[in-house]
This record gives structure tokens, sequence and C-alpha cells, in this order.
């Protein structure tokens, strides 16, 4: 797939959100990344601009980036637009 995609290319995000009815995305970075080495500042700032990139492209679609460590434990990354990113409680009930 290219990256991104082209208009006539739809996304993953655009099968997912268009078709599956999902209500958000979260981008998930980790302690152990293979494809895209690193430690935890490097994940969180390439997550971060992957929440923004997407967040541009899709503004209707909540949008969070996460960040997992080596002890499996979850924390919500801050990026510059945190308020877009927060699913609904009406959502997810």
């Amino acid at each position: 797939m290219v990256y991104p995609p082209t208009a006539a290319e739809p996304s993953r995000i655009d099968v997912s959100v268009g078709h599956h009815g999902s209500i958000g995305v979260a981008v998930v970075g980790q302690y152990d990344c293979a494809g895209n080495p690193g430690d935890k500042a490097h994940q969180n700032r390439d997550t971060a601009g992957a929440v923004r990139f997407l967040r541009e492209r899709y503004p209707d679609v909540p949008i969070i980036g996460l960040w997992i460590d080596e002890t499996w434990s979850v924390e919500e990354i801050q990026t510059d637009t945190q308020d877009r990113g927060r699913l609904s409680d009406d959502a997810t009930s």
C-alpha cells in the first residue's frame, strides 16, 4: 500500500471507519518495536507525529497516541491537540 494512500486508494482507516463503524483510532508505540526501533522519547515523537497527521486527515475521528512499556503498562501520550483524541462517554457505552 502506498503511504499515504492516494485519493483513489482508500486507506485502512477509511475502510475501518467507513465500512466497519470504528469510533476511534489508537496509534501505539512500544518499548521493543522492531519496525521503528528507538527509545521512549523517539517512539513518542513518532507516535505524536502520526496522531497529528491522522487528525488532519480524519478531523471527525477521535485519534489517540499510546505508549506500551516493558511491563505492558499503557499510557496515553500527550499531543498538541489532546482534546481531539478523547472518545466521548456516549461513544464508548
